[in-house]
């Protein structure tokens, strides 16, 4: 069992950049990538998702990707030429008007707007870089998932201690259930014998109601149901594979069996150990939401 909480960074060299992973994931229904790269990485986006993709099933996932050129990067420079001349012939007017004085000198340039244009030129993306990134990001995977095993260790163990309690709980309600069904049993004869000296029903009618609400006021069937939903989810807690979405699931059958349950009966006990159960049972959910 995996969470879906975690972090993870990995990095690694090509001959011309240093490449750094990092991942940073939370609580999602499926699987949500959202991804924080350079402009001038953004071409390697479609890679970097695809293997991400390969490795996790749910989560929302931070992508972030950081390139750091090593040794020196190529720069080009342009100047406006226009732009100069425009400019140098504004201030030849205003000097002739004796507004002001001097002349546009070559460390000028860099303060008129658009004048100077400098760009660093993408550099070409080889095998040896995709190799570099498909490392760093497999360095970032296998952090995260390290911290995704550890946290669902954790759960694992919260969910067991929850669903350990259920079981107890439908044992309870198992063991009550019989001993409710006679005294319901003994109190509609009793009720039956009271009509019986005032109304002129038949008595074998009479017999056949107070069977059937007895047998309608029974909880057998949601008991083996409840029963047969919480070894289910024991066996998928045990069980290799994402399967969060099934846990979440059973964990909603499960309450509504106990829903069920607290509808029929009529017993005071057995109403506690319902409501008990789905205090449990809604603890169970709130850590469900966090396995992948």
């Amino acid at each position: 069992m995996r969470s879906m909480t975690g972090y993870g960074v990995g990095t690694a060299d090509s001959e011309r950049y240093r490449l750094t992973v990092s991942l940073r994931s939370v609580n999602h229904r499926f699987l949500d990538l959202q991804s924080r790269l350079p402009e001038d990485a953004r071409a390697r986006e479609a890679e970097l998702v695809e293997r991400i993709k390969a490795r996790l099933r749910r989560g929302r996932v931070e992508v972030r990707l950081d390139v750091e050129t090593l040794g020196e990067r190529r720069v080009e420079a342009r100047l406006r030429a226009e732009i100069v001349r425009a400019v140098q012939a504004a201030l030849t007017r205003l000097a002739e008007e004796g507004v002001v004085r001097g002349e546009l000198e070559a460390r000028d340039l860099v303060r008129v707007p658009g004048a100077l244009e400098v760009r660093y030129p993408a550099d070409d993306w080889g095998p040896a870089d995709s190799a570099a990134l498909a490392a760093a990001a497999d360095a970032a995977l296998d952090q995260l998932e390290a911290g995704r095993e550890r946290e669902g260790g954790k759960l694992r163990r919260a969910l067991a201690r929850r669903l350990e309690a259920l079981q107890q709980v439908r044992s309870a309600l198992e063991g009550r259930r019989e001993q409710v069904r006679e005294s319901l049993h003994a109190g509609l004869r009793e009720r039956i014998a009271e009509l019986l000296a005032d109304a002129e029903l038949p008595a074998e009618r009479l017999a056949q109601e107070a069977a059937l609400l007895v047998d309608k006021s029974d909880v057998r069937e949601e008991l083996d149901r409840l029963r047969a939903h919480l070894e289910h989810f024991g066996e998928l807690m045990e069980a290799a594979g994402p399967h969060g979405k099934r846990l979440d699931f059973l964990a909603q059958e499960i309450q509504r069996e106990l829903n069920t349950l607290g509808a029929k009966c009529r017993d005071t006990d057995m109403i506690r150990d319902v409501l008990e159960g789905k205090s449990l049972c809604e603890q169970l959910r709130e850590q469900v939401q966090n396995v992948e």
